[in-house]
């Protein structure tokens, strides 16, 4: 390029240059002759010839891809682009999205990244080479090996972790998790083996990720054991009675086996009425044997027997419909016709059921209307002859409208509720005792401002060496800024909840950057940004089993306050400079950075608090007494989350529990009795906190729950043999429980328990020194308090007592002093069930994440109810008490 000529007074320079010419004669000097024209000097023109593109070495997916584009002319020089809009070209393309002016990476790789300028047709032919690493982690895909096993079997998972746009994370460490949890399985790693027969999602589990979960089918194994019942459960039948033998076939894991075709035999032979079903038409004892063959648990043939005892002149009374020791699904309240039959030589005259006179048939067979109600229900029967003679008989039913199936995690059993104050109490100062606590101790913490000095430091020059100012195509201005260090004010968090999440608004005071100019001039000095706003929701949801807590897509604000600078010395030209590189790239960056921080670390605190809820603690295998003292009676607890939500006022979260034992009651059941009201364990919002910050509830189903797997196992089965202390010596009591023992709550809060009906072989010396045949019930009520973890029940009192000896009629003397031990009998039994059979109560806590001790949270650390007290409320056993560090 040749320069051009031209002629000029005087040029102003920058900073330095003084006028020339003018009125001052001494700029002329002394030899120039008159009417000399001086020639002008000459000035080259830079000519644009090349393009640069500077942008990081790498970055994650989600982030900014920062670019400046310089041009260079002829001579090396900076070429200004003021008024140029560079073209971005990045290669491949579908590794980033563009926003507007900004460029997101989005896809792992390299990609080539360059500037061109169309109006001077240039391209940066030596693209800038960036890296894209993958993001946080965004979700986790899970992959079992098998969906479907046998108890005692093992499956293997495999975890992918991937970014929010896809990438696989290959050193993400995700755990295994599966849902239900059951203290039967074991988990080693990334495999699990099954012994709990059912339905489980296994998920792999990663703080602040979604994840998928994949359901395994665990079904039984081999037939390893056969129990049998009497359906009804009766001491003697009458002649032509139909009598049921009803069976249950478990593995060696105690998992029922529905479908195991099991024989039966009578010896001697009755008539066979279907498969299971016997009627003898001679009095007799009767020994059905049922059998299992192979295959089995080592290849042998499995046999259980049961009597039956037939005797023509009795029973004089009979319970069909409801059946004595029977279940029956119906409403609470409602009118069932109760049935049955009566038999005397003399004729009957007259039949009350619970003091009403029944309408009688011909055969004896009578019908009353009966008002159900929940739980245990007796029915007292008194048959009159011609004569005047009077019999009694006693019978017990279950009864209810809703039920547990008891092979499954039942939902809601046990419900935990964090109040505002729970999420952010306001304060500061007084320990942890609020999940904003947590937020604030991130914000505050060093974390940030290394985030932040470490990108700008990365992205040095934030404006590279330059020329700002030309005259007459002769730079004399040109400047470079570096970051040098930053200082951050006053971090506040405020946490509030929202419908299904929660809302996190950050301020950021007094953002400052320390920032060195040089070139021209040389200085120090620093940028100030009024404040930093950020604003996110966060999503509470179950995922794979466990409750998660993930960004709400779209819900990250970030708002950048009034940037100033204060350089000594500078101003005009080089301040604009200044706040154009702060307006633009450092704005951009602390957005980015901030933004970033902000939403991904409370989101990994958040989640993994929530994460921490560790309910597989709760469940557990304990051990009960068994009633004759023979040993204990093992039951495994297993728990499973079963919602999670919030609203403005609280968060709630539900859990499910699930009891399992051994099986040796094999009377049909209907379920688990749930009593009326509530569905679950939902802790109710405000007033139920009652100024409380934290609520935990648990439904009286669960109770229920324990009861009819410990009567499943046995519990009610067994010999009782007096030796002086709690019952007479010499005293042998043959129990067998037809019924598994029912809670409930009343509005009042008082725990009534219904206990029968329980089938007696009494030998009482004095009394009955051959077997007694009675049938027995009981309906009780107990006091309840909080000793620990533990419900403790005491002024436990028998309201009523329900019981008949069958064709045996007893004194007056006699009878009292029956109905004295049969009340501590029942008394002894409703205190083992209740004080020896129920585990400690399932109180969850967070145990915080390990990853917190960089924030100065103690490793081991837990956040729980603390100071809880107790009330009782219908049909739920509440403990309210602030939330805080345990």
């Amino acid at each position: 390029m040749r320069s051009y000529r031209s002629w000029f007074c005087c040029v102003g320079v920058l900073l330095a240059l003084s006028a020339c010419g003018g009125d001052d004669d001494s700029t002329m000097d002394a030899g120039v002759p008159d009417g000399f024209v001086p020639e002008p000097p000459i000035v080259d023109i830079p000519n644009p010839t090349l393009v640069q593109t500077s942008a990081p070495e790498q970055v994650r997916a989600g982030e900014l891809i920062p670019v400046t584009c310089v041009i260079l002319d002829d001579a090396g020089e900076v070429y200004s682009a003021a008024g140029r809009t560079p073209r971005i070209r990045v290669s491949p393309a579908t590794s980033v999205r563009f926003d507007g002016d900004d460029i997101v990476a989005i896809q792992t790789g390299e990609v080539e990244v360059s500037c061109a300028f169309s109006d001077l047709m240039l391209t940066d032919e030596s693209p800038a080479i960036v890296r894209i690493v993958p993001g946080d982690p965004a979700e986790v895909v899970t992959t079992v090996d098998r969906s479907s096993i046998e108890a005692g079997e093992t499956i293997s998972v495999t975890c992918e972790t991937f970014d929010a746009f896809g990438n696989p994370i290959p050193d993400a460490e995700p755990t295994m998790a599966v849902d239900p949890t059951d203290d039967g399985n074991t988990t080693d790693g990334r495999t699990t083996t099954f012994t709990a027969a059912g339905r489980y999602e296994v998920s792999c589990d990663l703080d602040g990720a979604a994840s998928t979960s994949e359901r395994v089918e665990v079904n039984p194994t081999v037939p390893a054991s056969l129990a049998l019942a009497r359906v009804p459960d009766q001491p003697v039948y009458a002649i032509g009675q139909i009598v049921e033998v009803a069976s249950i076939v478990t593995d060696r894991y105690d998992n029922p086996i529905t479908d195991a075709p099991v024989g039966f035999v009578s010896e001697p032979a009755g008539s066979t009425l279907g498969r299971n079903r016997f009627r003898y038409l001679s009095d007799g004892i009767y020994v059905v044997t049922a059998t299992v063959a192979p295959p089995t648990e080592g290849d042998v043939e499995l046999t259980a027997q049961v009597t039956i005892v037939v005797d023509g002149n009795g029973p004089s009374v009979q319970c069909t419909s409801p059946a004595d020791g029977s279940m029956l699904n119906a409403v609470p309240g409602s009118t069932v016709t109760f049935e049955g039959s009566v038999a005397d030589t003399s004729g009957i005259e007259s039949v009350r059921v619970n003091g009403t006179t029944a309408t009688l048939g011909d055969g004896g067979d009578f019908s009353a209307p009966l008002t159900v109600d929940f739980g245990i229900n007796f029915v007292d029967i008194v048959a009159r002859d011609e004569f005047g003679a009077e019999s009694s008989h006693t019978c017990a039913f279950l009864a209810s409208n809703r039920w547990a199936d008891p092979s499954t995690t039942f939902g809601d059993t046990v419900g935990l509720s964090l109040g505002m104050d729970g999420i952010d109490d306001g304060d500061r100062a007084d320990g942890l005792d609020s999940l904003n606590d947590l937020l604030y101790l991130v914000i505050n913490s060093e974390g940030l401002r290394t985030q932040l000095h470490d990108a700008l430091i990365a992205n040095n020059p934030l404006k590279p060496d330059s020329c700002d100012q030309r005259v007459f195509g002769v730079c004399v201005f040109r400047s470079e800024i570096n970051y040098l260090n930053n200082r951050l004010g006053a971090r506040t968090t405020d946490l509030t909840l929202i419908d299904g999440g929660m809302h996190a608004r950050v301020r950021l005071d007094n953002v400052e950057m320390q920032l060195r100019v040089s070139g021209t001039v040389n200085n120090t000095g620093w940028i100030m940004m009024d404040y930093v706003d950020i604003d996110v929701d966060f999503d509470v949801a179950l995922a794979g089993g466990r409750p998660q807590i993930t960004v709400r897509p779209g819900s990250v604000m970030v708002e950048v306050g009034r940037i100033t600078a204060d350089f000594s010395g500078f101003s005009g030209l080089i301040i604009d400079i200044i706040l154009a590189v702060a307006n633009g790239q450092i704005r951009d960056i602390v957005a980015n950075i901030v933004g970033n921080y902000v939403s991904t670390n409370f989101n990994d605190v958040l989640d993994g608090v929530v994460s921490g809820l560790d309910i597989s603690t709760l469940g557990s295998t304990f051990s009960v007494p068994r009633i004759d003292g023979s040993g204990t009676l093992d039951v495994n607890f297993g728990v499973g989350f079963s919602h999670i939500n919030s609203n403005p006022t609280r968060l709630l979260m539900g859990i499910g529990t699930r009891f399992s034992g051994p099986t040796v009651i094999a009377n049909p059941t209907l379920g688990v009795a749930v009593p009326p009201g509530t569905a679950g364990a939902v802790v109710r919002d405000d007033p139920a906190l009652m100024g409380r910050s934290m609520g935990v509830s648990i439904h009286t189903a669960l109770f229920n729950q324990v009861f009819h797997a410990l009567w499943r196992g046995g519990l009610l089965r067994g010999t009782i043999t007096g030796d002086g202390t709690s019952f007479p010596e010499g005293v042998v009591v043959v129990l067998d429980g037809s019924l598994p023992p029912v809670a409930e709550m009343d509005e009042e809060g008082t725990v009534n328990v219904g206990i029968g009906t329980l089938n007696l072989s009494l030998v009482y010396p004095g009394l009955f020194d051959d077997p007694l045949p009675v049938t027995l019930g009981a309906r009780s009520t107990a006091n309840v308090r909080l000793v620990g973890n533990d419900l403790a029940f005491d002024g436990i009192v028998i309201d009523e007592l329900f019981f008949s000896t069958r064709e045996v009629s007893l004194d007056e003397e006699t009878r009292e002093i029956l109905e004295g031990f049969l009340i501590s009998l029942v008394q002894s039994l409703v205190d083992s069930v209740l004080n020896d059979s129920l585990p400690a109560i399932p109180i969850p806590s967070f145990e915080l994440p390990a990853s917190l001790a960089t924030y100065g949270v103690p490793v081991g650390t837990e956040l729980g109810i603390r100071s809880p007290t107790l009330a009782n409320e219908p049909q739920h056993f509440v403990l309210r008490g602030n939330f805080g560090s345990l």
